[in-house]
């Protein structure tokens, strides 16, 4: 995914002074997949977009940020890269000028850059290029261009590249950055006119209610204490007073442009002539990007290319576009709808509305919505496609679509500010302010289309804001005109940034509609440094809306708060516990209004105690906000009367850490704080362990008698006892029932059970000494084997050993264990291993080696394995030796040996004769069946001609040779699942597929299955050569047998997982089983258990779950691990 780009870069800081030198290799391994048609090839990269300059080659370029050292900027970059043939004789269809929407007719062909069409050598010269130098939060850094993929137009011959490193040289830098953001707090600032000001404080109050401390001043209050040329720049130089003094994330701009300023910015000129402010882009990006003053070259034209502005954001930005009291009440009553869960029933609907954007060429945005619905939404979203193309796109179906509530809605069409087109239909103003969905009110809706958020206007995207029965508390669309590229509906321009925000929606569910937009175009910042559509973009793209909602990605959870009845006037101490979900990373939030503002995030106990800074001025206010969950609140009274509270806990352990550990015994020193204002006699504890793994050993203490403010350690400890197949991350839920001869109260107190948590993660093989050095061990060899042991747990593990297993027979483990001294919690640690592999060892196979993981903290002990792979493995076949065991059949099967065309030698496969394919052939290519090894991976080359529109096409499948499973990998040819258009290509070129899916050892068959429909429109067929498939063999194992008897655990399905998946079990052998989900950190979140002998399908609800990465553990009667990703 996008997002993850840069994250992945390995960057080092060269020893010279002024250079930074990065490895963007990452890069250069993203796969390459080739569209077109028989007249031209487009190469495409995930991640990757055309530029914007009409007639030059269409190419894909991925933009890069990276950090520089402080105080300096960018001068040049210089790139070494390394290259591999993709294709010959191939033609690129030159980038056609980005089009207005708008102008449905007026676009023209693309014609070719004869500069470029005309040149010898590759294109582009250089790999990698500087488009410009800024500020990401404070930290300089460069925006670069990498082209991953290259073309010469004399030959025709198309590269991708395989290797990449880029030095950077740099200067001091000559400006200097606003602060970074203060992220220990959250704040946010909300500016209004003062007749909208008592909406916005209740606005206020729920922000800070839930951990964003905010604050609302009035436009009169700004312009009283700040200078500017105008009122837009008064603002702005507040706003960045105001971050720097007290720290900001979020603005609000709360009000539409008569009463809170606005700046309009110059992109480009766009020269569609339809409106005399078409160039001028009302652009809220100018309070977000506080950077400079946007006009360095003071002709008062904002936002130039020579204006310095470096388009990141400092802080997140919208705008409430509400005009009187009466919009501002209805907008945020809205959001306090959607994110109270008014109505729970609409949170996985999503609606697409899709017209075609232009008729020659043929441009039908239902393929970008298919293709954000493929790539980027789980399958769990209920969507409904109204689409022209299909027919079913008009005024009645939208409306009523609207009115059934839908938490996303997606439109690609075009538009005006008063109206938005759905098929041949409009949508007027006075037909959004008639929606009706009971006060379903949606997350966000995204145009594409022209001008619907044009907020100098009376547009129309406001009124989705300002209805009080329908709409969506968010809106995102375009202050102008939106760009497309005429017959690519995917790859229009407007598209490339709605792809990404749906990309980065379900991707990561923490983050907030105005995190959300500006990172999606901070990743389209390198484009932007040229006048462009890019460049427009960062300024026509704007929110309407609140930047610090957080989106509900699907239903939400319910949390429930457990705390005292009522605190007392002084409170010190508030114990807080919730339950119901997954706790860990929800923020819980505590409040009088007034002196006391506490935050926390929780962990996966849930609980909390907080300490008051002063005492409470009103009724406390507790609020569990986070990703997955419905905001949940409750008020807390303050009454008299006596409060006793648990003020201090103190663990005393045998290991003297402070941690409840398996195994082991603990002593509880509980302190007793009176803080009410009447005494408490005779007060006693009678502890009761509600659940967890382990009993009460000594539950009762006496306190005496506690006045108002008094505390007392009472008469001796609670003692516990942890069992010994307690688990790391699992919570001892307890209630300290207090009792005195004025009342009793249940005090809850929870503590995580803390222990090492061990886990084999990779190894590596060196054969350098006692084999042939190619890192891979074979029969009769010696290797060292280096494993890799992760610890994630909560506690370090101290003195850890690893010991290998006497198993397989011939393996010899020269040196069979290793001890380190201590792994930390989340660090992992190296164990060197030396063992001889006998010349009989079977090769390839893929023996399970054991081993056993020790510690002497907690007495950890874990049983793991790895699966070594012996032999070098992998097939290929150039087709230059016959048939080599590949065979063919199928209706009007025409697979044959060729000559007449191939990718390397003489000879390739083809589903053709000499005039082609025919129609209504079903016919397929089987490969001899083969062995899979860990990580196998198919690559092939084709070339290939069909007929653009139908179904002829070729399906890759790989099929167990046992027929239970089959997995087709992919569909190359005519139509497809964008529609007419996809992979129509032409010349060589190279597709992979990995078939991580399927288990070492799974014999397989692969098979190119050809099908063609009925119709009359053919072309030349397939063409198939140097089919390779790495870490797989003809034959059978040499392994002798089955593997080592380990229980038997299948992979997860489907992985990654949404809200449930399935495990499969196999114990043959009595006793008692559990299963356990861990989370990254260690925690315990999931656990079932049961009798064996069971075999079957474990069906597992993560519904609860965040995403994010797992581990799975079958443990009692038998072990086994697994690891598990939810995506949602």
């Amino acid at each position: 995914m996008y997002r993850s780009l840069a994250a992945a870069l390995s960057m080092v800081f060269s020893a010279l002074a002024g250079q930074v030198t990065a490895d963007l290799t990452d890069l250069a391994a993203l796969p390459v997949e080739i569209l077109g048609s028989a007249e031209s090839t487009l190469p495409m990269v995930t991640g990757g977009y055309a530029g914007a300059r009409a007639g030059l080659p269409m190419l894909p370029s991925i933009p890069v940020t990276l950090d520089l050292p402080p105080g300096t900027e960018a001068l040049s970059v210089e790139s070494t890269a390394y290259w591999e043939t993709l294709a010959a004789d191939v033609h690129l269809p030159p980038l056609p000028d980005p089009a207005p929407l708008s102008l449905a007719s007026l676009h023209t062909a693309a014609v070719e850059d004869p500069e470029v069409y005309g040149s010898e050598g590759f294109w582009p010269r250089q790999p990698v290029s500087l488009s410009g130098t800024g500020f990401r939060e404070g930290s300089p850094v460069a925006e670069l261009l990498v082209s991953p993929v290259r073309w010469d137009p004399e030959t025709g011959e198309l590269q991708r590249m395989t290797g990449l490193s880029v030095t950077v040289t740099t200067a001091p830098s000559s400006s200097s950055p606003v602060p970074e953001r203060d992220t220990a707090s959250k704040r946010m600032l909300i500016v209004t006119d003062q007749s909208l000001m008592e909406s916005f404080e209740l606005l206020a109050l729920r922000r800070t209610d839930q951990g964003i401390l905010t604050q609302v001043v009035t436009t009169d209050y700004v312009y009283s204490v700040s200078s500017g040329r105008d009122q837009a720049e008064m603002l702005r130089n507040f706003v960045k007073d105001y971050r720097a003094s007290y720290g900001l994330d979020y603005l609000l701009l709360g009000g539409d442009v008569d009463l809170v300023p606005y700046r309009k910015a110059y992109a480009m000129t766009c020269e569609a002539f339809m409106h005399a402010r078409e160039d001028s882009l009302p652009c809220d990006l100018y309070f977000s990007d506080l950077d400079g003053d946007w006009d360095a070259n003071g002709n008062d034209v904002f936002g130039e290319v020579d204006d310095g502005v470096d388009l990141h954001p400092d802080i997140w930005v919208g705008r409430a576009p509400v005009e009187n009291l009466a919009e501002a009440e209805t907008f945020v009553s809205n959001i306090a709808a959607y994110e109270d869960c008014l109505h729970d029933d609409f949170y996985q609907n999503v609606l697409f509305l899709a017209a075609v954007l232009w008729w020659s060429p043929y441009t039908n945005s239902a393929e970008s919505k298919e293709l954000i619905d493929e790539e980027y939404l789980p399958g769990f979203l209920e969507i409904t496609k109204l689409y022209e193309a299909l027919g079913n796109e008009n005024l009645a179906t939208t409306m009523a679509a609207m009115n059934e509530g839908q938490n996303y809605i997606n439109h690609n069409g075009h538009a005006w500010y008063s109206t938005l087109g759905v098929g041949d239909d409009y949508m007027s103003i006075s037909d959004v302010d008639a929606l009706d969905s009971d006060r379903r009110f949606g997350a966000t809706m995204y145009s594409i289309g022209c001008w619907s958020a044009a907020f100098d206007f009376d547009a129309i995207a406001e009124h989705f804001l300002t209805n009080p029965d329908a709409g969506t508390v968010g809106y995102l669309g375009n202050s102008s005109y939106g760009w497309g590229s005429p017959g690519n509906p995917c790859y229009g321009y407007s598209d490339a940034l709605d792809h990404l925000f749906h990309d980065l929606l379900y991707s990561d569910w923490s983050l907030s509609t105005g995190q959300l937009l500006a990172l999606t175009k901070e990743y389209f910042i390198p484009f932007s440094q040229w006048e462009n559509v890019y460049r427009w973009h960062q300024y026509d793209v704007n929110l309407l809306g609140d930047p610090s909602v957080r989106p509900y990605r699907a239903f939400p959870g319910s949390v429930l708060i457990e705390c005292p009845e009522h605190a007392a006037p002084g409170t010190q101490f508030f114990p807080v516990q919730v339950t119901g979900a997954s706790t860990e990373g929800l923020t819980l939030c505590l409040t009088d209004r007034g002196s006391n503002w506490l935050v926390t995030e929780l962990d996966a106990t849930g609980y909390h105690s907080f300490q008051l800074d002063y005492p409470p001025s009103d009724s406390l206010r507790i609020t569990v906000t986070g990703p997955g969950v419905r905001r949940t609140s409750t008020a807390v009274p303050v009454n008299g009367g006596p409060q006793p509270v648990i003020a201090g806990v103190v663990i005393d352990d045998p290991g003297g850490d402070g941690m409840l550990t398996p195994g082991d015994g603990a002593s509880l020193e509980l302190t007793i704080l009176n803080q009410g204002d009447q005494g408490l006699t005779d007060v006693s504890l009678e502890a009761v362990l509600e659940s967890g793994p382990g009993s009460m050993v000594q539950s009762s203490v006496d306190f005496g008698d506690l006045p108002p403010g008094e505390s007392s350690a009472g008469s001796g400890p609670v003692v516990v006892q942890v069992d010994s197949s307690a688990c790391n991350g699992q919570v001892m839920n307890m209630l300290m029932q207090v009792s005195a001869a004025e009342g009793s109260w249940g005090l809850e107190l929870s503590l995580p059970v803390c222990a090492p948590g061990l886990y084999f993660a990779t190894y590596e093989i060196d054969d350098s000494y006692g084999g042939n050095d190619n890192g891979v061990a074979e029969p009769g060899e010696t290797v060292d084997l280096t494993a890799s042991i992760a610890n994630f747990g909560l506690q370090a593990a101290e003195t850890v050993t690893v010991v290998m297993h006497p198993c397989p027979p011939y393996i010899n483990w020269i040196t069979d264990s290793a001890s380190v001294g201590s792994i930390p919690a989340d660090g992992t640690a190296s164990f060197l291993l030396t063992c001889q592999l006998d010349g009989s060892t079977p090769e390839p196979s893929f023996p399970w080696l054991l081993m056993d993981i020790s510690s002497e903290t907690a007495a950890y002990f874990s049983l793991d394995s790895l699966q070594l792979n012996v032999g070098v493995t992998g097939i290929s076949n150039d087709v230059e030796s016959g048939t080599a065991g590949w065979t063919h059949d199928g209706s009007g099967d025409l697979w044959n040996i060729t000559s007449s065309q191939s990718h390397s030698a003489s000879h390739s496969w083809h589903c053709g004769d000499a005039e082609g394919y025919d129609p209504g052939m079903n016919c397929a290519l089987y490969s001899p069946v083969i062995t899979l090894s860990p990580g196998a991976e198919l690559s092939f080359w084709a070339s290939f001609d069909t007929a653009i529109y139908g179904s002829d096409g070729l399906y890759i499948i790989v099929e167990g040779t046992e027929q239970t499973l089959r997995d087709t990998l992919d569909y190359i040819g005519s139509g497809g699942a964008l529609g007419p258009g996809r992979g129509i290509g032409t010349g060589w070129a190279m597709w992979s597929y990995g078939l991580d899916d399927w288990n070492a050892g799974q014999t397989v068959q692969l098979e190119f299955r050809f099908v063609s429909d009925t119709d009359s429109d053919t072309g030349m067929g397939f063409y198939i050569d140097d089919m390779t498939i790495e870490g797989a063999y003809v034959g059978s194992t040499g392994s002798g047998g089955s593997s080592p008897p380990l229980p038997v655990m299948g992979d997860p399905s489907p992985n990654p997982a949404g809200n449930c998946f399935s495990v499969p079990i196999n114990l043959t052998s009595g006793g008692r089983w559990e299963f356990s989900v861990y989370d990254i950190s260690g925690r315990l979140v999931l656990q079932d258990s049961g009798d064996a002998p069971f075999t079957g399908l474990l069906e597992v609800d993560c519904s609860g779950l965040s995403s994010g990465i797992y581990l799975l553990r079958l443990s009692g009667e038998a072990e086994a691990r697994g690891r598990l990703v939810i995506l949602r």
